[in-house]
C-alpha cells in the first residue's frame, strides 16, 4: 500500500536525521521517551502509527512534542469513559461518543474515508478549560480562542498525520486505542496560529505590499 505524502515526507526527514551524529542522538532520544511506558498515554495521543515506529514517525513525534514542551500547542483531555473500537465499527464508536462525552462536546463520524479524519468533534463557543498560571493560581479559559471544531482521528494514526493537522488546521483531537479520553491538541493563540503558518508574516506583509503596489 503506498504511504501518504506525510508519512513519505516524514521518512526523509528521519532519513537525514540519521546521517549526522546530532541527528541519530535526537532520534535515540526521542525513542527513549516513546517506549517509556509511563507516558505511554502520551504518546499514543501523538500517534499510533501503522507500521510502528520508523525513524520518520518518531521525528515527526518530536516535532509534535516541541511544539507542546513550548507551549505553542496545548493540550486537553476529554473524558469519553470508554475506548474506541475498530475502525469499521462506526456505528459503535458513534454510540459511545454520543453517550460518554460530556455534554458541550458533540462528535459526528463520517460515513466513508476523508482526509479530514475520522470525525469532527465540535464543543460550545463558551466552554472553557481549567487553567494554573506559572505562579499556581487556578483559572478557567475559554477552551480555544479561535474554533469550536476540531477534526478527530481515532484509532491508529500516524505521528506524521497529527503534525500535518497541525500545520494545515492547527488543531486536532485524538482518540487512541485503549484511551478513555479523547486528547486535544491546539495551537494557544490566534496568533500562534497565523506564525506556525506564516512565520514572522512574510507571507501577509508581501501580499499587503503587492496590493498596495509597494
Amino acid at each position: 500500500m503506498a504511504r501518504a505524502m506525510h508519512a513519505q515526507v516524514a521518512e526523509n526527514y528521519g532519513r537525514k536525521l540519521r546521517d549526522t551524529d546530532e541527528g541519530r542522538a535526537l532520534l535515540a532520544s526521542y525513542r527513549n521517551m516513546i517506549e517509556d511506558p509511563t507516558g505511554i498515554d502520551y504518546t499514543n495521543a501523538i500517534g499510533q502509527p501503522y507500521g510502528g515506529w520508523t525513524d520518520g514517525q518518531v521525528a515527526a513525534y518530536s516535532r509534535v512534542h516541541y511544539l507542546i514542551a513550548t507551549g505553542k500547542v496545548s493540550k486537553l483531555t476529554i473524558p469519553v469513559e470508554a475506548p474506541p473500537g475498530r475502525d469499521a465499527d462506526r456505528e459503535g464508536n458513534q454510540r459511545r461518543l454520543t453517550e460518554g462525552l460530556p455534554p458541550e462536546f458533540t462528535a459526528k463520524l463520517y460515513e466513508g474515508n476523508s482526509h479530514h479524519g475520522d470525525a469532527l468533534l465540535s464543543w460550545d463557543q463558551d466552554a472553557v478549560m481549567p487553567w494554573i498560571d506559572g505562579y499556581g493560581n487556578e483559572s478557567e479559559r475559554p477552551l480555544c480562542e479561535w474554533t469550536s471544531q476540531a477534526p478527530l482521528e481515532i484509532g491508529h494514526t500516524d505521528a506524521s498525520r497529527t503534525f500535518l493537522h497541525l500545520s494545515d488546521e492547527g488543531i486536532v483531537a485524538r482518540w487512541p486505542y485503549g484511551s478513555e479520553s479523547i486528547w486535544l491538541f491546539f495551537y494557544a493563540t490566534l496568533q500562534d496560529r497565523l506564525d506556525a503558518v506564516d512565520p514572522g508574516g512574510i507571507i501577509q506583509n508581501a501580499v499587503e505590499g503587492f496590493q498596495s503596489g509597494r
